[in-house]
């Protein structure tokens, strides 16, 4: 009987064991469940705020972008410039296709040019669609792009011009040049109205002379922001700019562009556009926070980054930014696509 007795407090001891073990775990369980819902609903609440606070920066990126286009377009430097480059395109002797300017061109346009764009665009199909028809835009292109002393990229330096488009370059260039610097933006131009004819870019690429009304340029995003530009009517409020979204752009060696753009007015009469390229260096730098994104609570792993309405990136990707070779390395293995050539290809934009 004492043994019977025995074995039966043990096990209700047992029982009694187990009970508070099971007790104690699944206290522990329930602990565990709500500090990791918890920790999810706070990481969430953290990635929902830095994503408004990126939206709202963004916002205000385009905010700024439009107000700084206003003012330059409806300056009256600007109208100046205009007036005295549209004179002096008119009075740029033209370079015969068989001359030593035009050869110099081409020249240029398959050493320089074709080779940024080779896995876009064969050399050939280059010159005869992009390279310029007109004995005007040959001269100037040659005057101030091929012999340009200045290396591809730095063609914007070039102050000193012969002729009278070199003339009212020089007047207006640093102004111009100085805007484009200190706001971010890639390039400006100035295109007149109606002929739509680029005056002046301060890059100094194969556009500048270009005319947007016929092809190959009329159906690029520059050629779209003009015209769309040229729709804005004195009715409209103050602060009326038109934006086209990036695509492959030729003159930037089919890397995305896009553009911003406004009417130039003289006495309520539009005399041009003056169009923007944007700069995707400003847009990632809006979205990474200048690319700390540690101290902009994203820790080791977390990016913001945005997403077109056709569900394509318009910024770059953290890894991308960080190690491009490793980026474009991760996506051959993965068999994404095939490694680039140079780094002008941008992943998930437009194509």
């Amino acid at each position: 009987m004492r043994g019977w007795r025995s074995s039966l407090r043990t096990r209700f001891q047992a029982t009694f064991v187990l009970l508070s073990l099971a007790a104690v775990g699944l206290t522990g369980w329930i602990a565990s469940v709500s500090a990791s819902a918890a920790l999810r609903e706070a990481t969430h609440n953290r990635l929902a705020a830095i994503r408004r606070t990126r939206q709202h920066a963004f916002e205000r990126y385009f905010e700024e972008l439009g107000k700084h286009v206003v003012a330059l377009s409806t300056s009256e430097t600007t109208a100046l410039a205009v007036h005295e480059l549209r004179e002096a395109w008119d009075r740029i002797p033209g370079a015969a296709a068989d001359s030593s300017a035009s050869r110099a061109l081409a020249r240029f346009y398959e050493s320089n040019v074709a080779t940024q764009i080779a896995r876009r665009l064969p050399t050939q199909e280059l010159l005869a669609t992009w390279f310029p028809q007109d004995a005007r835009v040959r001269t100037l292109q040659h005057d101030v792009i091929a012999a340009n002393p200045h290396p591809v990229g730095s063609k914007d330096v070039l102050l000193e011009v012969q002729g009278p488009w070199g003339e009212a370059h020089a007047r207006h260039h640093p102004t111009f040049h100085r805007d484009q610097s200190a706001f971010g933006f890639y390039d400006i131009f100035l295109i007149t109205a109606p002929e739509g004819r680029v005056v002046y870019t301060v890059m100094k690429k194969v556009d500048l002379g270009a005319n947007l009304m016929i092809e190959p340029y009329r159906s690029t995003r520059l050629g779209r922001v003009y015209r769309r530009a040229l729709e804005v009517s004195a009715e409209d409020p103050d602060d009326a700019v038109v934006i086209e979204d990036f695509a492959p752009y030729v003159a930037s060696a089919f890397a995305p562009a896009a553009f911003i753009a406004a009417p130039v007015r003289v006495a309520g009469t539009t005399v041009g556009v003056l169009a923007m390229q944007l700069s995707i260096a400003e847009v990632d730098r809006v979205m990474t926070g200048a690319q700390r994104w540690q101290d902009e609570g994203l820790g080791a792993t977390g990016q913001a980054y945005v997403i077109g309405s056709d569900g394509t990136l318009r910024s770059d990707l953290w890894a991308l930014l960080e190690d491009a070779d490793r980026f474009y390395e991760s996506l051959s293995q993965a068999g994404c696509l095939s490694r680039p050539s140079t780094k002008s290809v941008t992943i998930g934009r437009p194509s």
